[in-house]
């Protein structure tokens, strides 16, 4: 006899003994054949030899009871011993866990038979997800038992017709009205190992393998709330809608809840570019003892509540988060070294941004004029860096100002020519000359033939005051 064919016939000697006997029965039953291999012997008595088997004057009554339940139990083991194993196994199911019902039945069979043990964790989450217990429904819709989606509890409100703060008292102080398949899970040393856990992370490999093993298609929080009802792990509120599973003392220990709250700024905050941000200056007040596993769970909880991933050396990869043209701008200009026309600008921007809505380089224009690193060189439309040397961020007009400023006597045209060559070497002497007769500003002077100064400049009001009259800028 297998260990199928023992199980289901205890099975329905249970289960037979409460449908067919009287309580009194039952115990007087239970007292001197507590099990079917001890009732086996009587199955081809008569009922007069009941008396040896339950002695002391028991009435005859209830001697005739139990005689006609061992002839009900003697048709069942000799329909039992015959099945098939498969039957065997479906059967025991039916009668011990009937809400494995259909496509859940078959896997379990075939779970059983393959592996020589029961899917546990699975028969749970089906009992929860199936019970009509009222209180059980509430917990399952608010853990993610009923279709994967964990509800608010507005939501759950709304769909039992109860108060907020009673669906929260439900779920809090929830209970699981299954004791007999706790303790099964609870004895099961297959389960051992996520009681010396610090935390849950599904995506370790033995989490991993184990939800694979018993086909567990549960979200993080339907599985947390499963692993804490036989084990020291507990769903903690770290933030709104955001749990994590882990152990108490040791998320205390580590203060996960500060941690936790300054990643989410970070992971919240507006970026530019990428950022690599070293876990080791969030675990800076973590024990010593517990460095590496507080890095471990800092890192699951940013991939899990911000899809945050970490590098093996421990950094968290903070993405992009918004587009700023002006700072593009910039990184182009750092990146080459060199000044860059508004037009390449325009459109290494829209090869990294293709979808961006801008549609011309006058777009781009005016965030390069309102940076401060970002300086405009002449009027060509070309951009450097302001920290970079060699280049003069103006026009023409302004370097000659520069210069001339830079002088306390008026200067000829060919040495104001080879300065003002040295930042635009194309310019010629004769454009210089009418750049500084066309200012509207009259700002310029010429004080003699091919020289020229500055009409702020201290020269030039001597002269006229020498002359007793006004001097007017460029006078023939």
């Amino acid at each position: 006899m297998n260990i199928y064919t023992q199980q289901l016939l205890d099975a329905v000697y249970e289960h037979s003994m409460k449908k067919h006997l009287t309580t009194r029965a039952q115990n007087l039953l239970l007292k001197y054949v507590p099990g079917i291999r001890e009732l086996e012997k009587y199955f081809n008595k008569m009922p007069e030899e009941f008396v040896k088997m339950c002695p002391y004057g028991n009435p005859k009554t209830l001697l005739a009871y139990i005689y006609d339940f061992t002839q009900i139990m003697k048709g069942e083991y000799s329909r039992i011993i015959n099945l098939n194993e498969k039957d065997t196994v479906r059967e025991f199911l039916q009668l011990t866990y009937p809400y494995i019902q259909g496509e859940d039945q078959d896997f379990a069979v075939h779970f059983i038979i393959e592996h020589n043990e029961k899917p546990l964790l699975f028969f749970l989450a089906r009992y929860i997800k199936h019970s009509t217990n009222e209180q059980t429904c509430i917990f399952a819709s608010r853990y993610g038992f009923k279709d994967n989606k964990c509800h608010s509890l507005d939501e759950i409100s709304r769909m039992f017709g109860k108060t907020v703060e009673r669906c929260r008292q439900i779920t809090t102080r929830y209970t699981l009205d299954n004791p007999s398949l706790l303790n099964e899970i609870k004895k099961c040393s297959r389960y051992s190992f996520i009681s010396s856990k610090f935390f849950l992370n599904n995506r370790s490999a033995d989490i991993a393998a184990l939800m694979r093993y018993e086909n567990l298609s549960l979200c993080y929080d339907s599985l947390a709330t499963i692993f804490s009802m036989f084990s020291d792990i507990r769903l903690i509120r770290c933030a709104k809608d955001q749990y994590m599973a882990a152990r108490p003392d040791f998320h205390e220990a580590i203060n996960a809840a500060e941690i936790f709250k300054e990643l989410s700024l970070l992971a919240t905050s507006r970026r530019y570019e990428a950022q690599y941000f070293p876990i080791s200056k969030l675990t800076k007040g973590v024990p010593k003892e517990l460095k590496q596993v507080a890095a471990n769970y800092i890192s699951f909880y940013a991939l899990h509540n911000y899809n945050l991933k970490t590098t093996e050396d421990q950094q968290i990869l903070l993405p992009q988060t918004h587009i700023n043209p002006g700072f593009e701008i910039e990184k182009a200009l750092e990146r080459k070294g060199a000044p860059i026309h508004l037009q390449e600008l325009f459109d290494m921007f829209k090869q990294k941004y293709p979808d961006h809505k801008y549609t011309s380089i006058e777009q781009m224009r005016s965030w390069a004029l309102r940076s401060e690193r970002v300086k405009a060189i002449g009027k060509t439309s070309t951009y450097g860096l302001a920290e970079w040397k060699g280049y003069f961020y103006g026009t023409i007009r302004d370097l000659l100002i520069e210069t001339l400023e830079a002088s306390d006597k008026p200067m000829k045209l060919c040495d104001i020519v080879a300065k003002v060559s040295v930042y635009f070497p194309d310019t010629k002497p004769n454009s210089i000359a009418t750049t500084m007769q066309s200012d509207e500003r009259s700002r310029f002077v010429q004080t003699g033939k091919g020289f020229y100064g500055l009409k702020s400049k201290p020269y030039y009001k001597k002269a006229a005051k020498a002359h007793n009259e006004p001097q007017l800028p460029f006078e023939d």
